[in-house]
């Protein structure tokens, strides 16, 4: 997509057959393709650049290591308004793991 991916932007991440709402909380670094060094100082990702990013989603996603499972530790970013691909994105390990936000259930 030719707009940029920027922090703090709604997207639609899907991963697999699912869809769900994202938003991008965070871009934590840029790489230079000439020195593949990490340019920590951006807050967007433009056409072709490769970078960190934070993903928080509506709903958990169940997902392997890229390096274990290409197919499920891969997704795309969607952008909301015109449905056109903003990014494709390669999952890391959780950098925390999921706590539900409440402690009684009802069975």
């Amino acid at each position: 997509s030719p707009r940029p991916l920027q922090a703090g932007k709604k997207y639609f991440l899907k991963h697999g057959a699912q869809t769900v709402q994202s938003m991008v909380t965070s871009v934590d670094g840029k790489v230079d393709i000439r020195s593949y060094e990490s340019d920590p100082d951006v807050t967007e990702l433009v056409l072709n650049d490769i970078g960190d990013i934070r993903i928080k989603t509506t709903r958990p996603l169940i997902y392997d290591d890229y390096k274990v499972n290409r197919m499920t530790g891969s997704f795309i970013l969607i952008e909301q308004g015109s449905n056109q691909t903003v990014a494709a994105g390669m999952l890391y390990p959780a950098a925390e793991l999921f706590v539900a936000e409440y402690s009684d259930f009802a069975i």
